[in-house]
C-alpha cells in the first residue's frame, strides 16, 4: 500500500527577515518571498509514518557562487532538505563528498568556507557550540528554537583531497565550529543508527590510495545490520566503463562489495552531479542511488547496466525504514529542487521512489499525485 502525505511548509519567521533583506536588490522577488513567508506557520510535522529510522543524503555540495542568493544550487537543495526535515524529521544528514570546491579546505579560508558551505545552507541542522562557533554563527538565519541539530556524517570526495591540508581540516577543524559534524580518520567507519540499520561510511579516495580493498569487507561484516547502507563518494554500480580507472582496482570494483554473508541493501554515492537509480545484482548492493547534484549539475553520461532512473537536476535523497504490517522495507526517494534559490516558494518534488526488503528484493513505488 502506498501512503500519501500532505506536505506542509513550516519555515520560521526568520524566513520573512531573509526576504526583507533582499528587497533592495530584487523588488519583484521580494514581493513573492514576503507573501510566501507570510503563508508559513511554525508547526512541526510528525516523522514519516511508521518510519523507525530516517536520513537525508546529498553529495557534491561545495560550490562557490557570485550573487549566492540569486544563483546557488547548494542553497536551493539545502532549503529542500530543511523542508523535508520539517515535514517529517530525520535522524541524520549524510554528506557524500566534494564538500568544498575546487580544492577542498585551506586554512586561510577555513572560517569563510565553513560559513558559506555549511552554516549558511545547513543552518537548521548544525550545532553551533564549538569554541570557534562565534566566528560563523551570524550566518545561521534560522532562530535557535526552529533548528533541528542532528548528527552530520560526512565522507570526503576527490576535490576534498586537492589541497594537502584539506582532509585534516575537514576532520578536525570543522568540529571547532560545528560540534555535531563527524568525518572519520580511517578508510571506513560504522555508525549504528538504531532499529537494525547500519551506516557504513567509506572514504573512497583513501581506500583507493591504500589499495586495501579488504577494508570494505571487514567494515560491512562488522556492521550489525541486518540493514546495511554504504555511503561514499565514488559510485561502483556495474556497467560504468570508467569505474575501473577511478577505483584503480585489479578486479571490477563492484566485486569488493559482493558480500553474500553481509548483504548491502543500499549504496549511496555522489560524484556524478545528477540523480540516478541503478538496480543491483545480488549478492552486490541491491540498489545504487546517486545523489550528487547538491550544488552543480552535469549531463548523465556514464553507462550503468540496469539503470532505472536518471535526471539532470539539483536534488537529494531521503531514506526511511518503514514498517509494512509485520514486514519492513527500506524506502529510498529522490527529490528535486530548482537551480535558483530565488524561487523561495518552491518545495521538494519527489521524482523517484524505490523500496528494498530485507532479502534485497527491489520494488519501484508509485509516486504521489501532483
Amino acid at each position: 500500500m502506498i501512503r500519501r502525505h500532505v506536505t506542509r511548509i513550516t519555515l520560521g519567521t526568520s524566513d520573512n527577515a531573509w526576504a526583507q533583506r533582499r528587497c533592495t536588490t530584487a523588488a519583484l522577488a521580494c514581493v513573492v518571498l514576503a507573501l510566501a513567508g507570510a503563508a508559513r506557520g511554525g508547526e512541526e510535522a510528525p516523522r514519516e509514518r511508521n518510519s523507525s529510522v530516517s536520513l537525508l543524503a546529498v553529495g557534491d555540495t561545495g560550490g562557490q557562487y557570485a550573487l549566492p542568493w540569486l544563483r546557488n544550487g547548494q542553497r536551493s537543495v539545502a532549503r529542500g532538505l530543511d523542508h523535508e526535515d520539517r515535514r517529517a524529521p530525520v535522524d541524520a544528514l549524510v554528506l557524500l563528498g566534494d564538500l568544498f570546491y575546487p580544492n577542498g579546505l585551506e586554512r586561510p579560508e577555513l572560517a569563510n568556507r565553513v560559513r558559506s558551505n555549511l552554516v549558511l545552507p545547513f543552518c537548521r541542522f548544525v550545532r553551533l557550540d564549538g569554541p570557534r562557533a562565534a566566528e560563523v554563527a551570524d550566518a545561521c538565519e534560522t532562530a535557535p528554537e526552529s533548528r533541528h541539530p542532528i548528527p552530520i556524517h560526512a565522507v570526503p570526495g576527490n576535490h576534498d583531497y586537492n589541497s594537502p591540508e584539506s582532509p585534516e581540516l575537514e576532520r578536525h577543524a570543522i568540529p571547532e565550529f560545528i560540534t555535531n559534524w563527524s568525518m572519520q580518520d580511517g578508510v571506513t567507519r560504522n555508525v549504528e543508527l538504531g532499529a537494525g540499520v547500519s551506516l557504513v561510511l567509506i572514504d573512497s579516495v583513501a581506500l583507493i590510495r591504500s589499495g586495501d580493498y579488504s577494508a570494505v569487507r571487514r567494515a560491512v561484516r562488522e556492521a550489525r545490520g541486518p540493514w546495511r547502507i554504504v555511503a561514499t563518494h565514488l559510485p561502483v554500480a556495474p556497467g560504468d566503463e570508467t569505474a575501473d580507472l577511478e577505483w584503480k582496482s585489479d578486479v571490477p570494483p563492484i566485486e569488493h562489495f559482493r558480500i553474500p554473508e553481509a548483504k548491502i541493501h543500499l549504496y549511496l554515492a555522489g560524484h556524478r552531479h545528477n540523480l540516478q537509480v541503478i538496480e543491483g545484482v545480488l549478492p552486490g548492493p541491491a540498489l545504487h542511488v546517486i545523489a550528487g547534484s547538491g550544488s552543480n549539475i552535469r549531463p548523465v553520461r556514464k553507462r550503468y547496466a540496469n539503470r532505472r532512473f536518471a535526471l539532470e537536476r539539483n536534488g537529494f535523497a531521503r531514506v526511511d525504514l518503514i514498517e509494512h504490517g509485520d514486514d519492513e522495507r527500506l524506502h529510498v526517494r529522490l527529490f528535486t529542487m530548482p537551480r535558483y534559490p530565488i524561487a523561495y516558494w518552491a518545495r521538494p518534488r519527489e521524482v523517484s521512489h524505490w523500496s528494498i526488503d530485507r532479502a534485497g528484493r527491489v520494488r519501484q513505488e508509485t509516486l504521489p499525485e501532483r
